[in-house]
């Protein structure tokens, strides 16, 4: 995929942000083939 994110007919990210602007951590696990 020349080092983009592949993305299947049903595979999407989504991102919300419900409680204002805070410190976050975010955690991405990604398993391939």
């Amino acid at each position: 995929t020349g080092g983009k994110l592949h993305f299947g007919t049903w595979e999407q990210i989504f991102y919300g942000e419900f409680d204002g602007r805070r410190k976050k951590r975010v955690l991405v696990k990604i398993i391939g083939e």
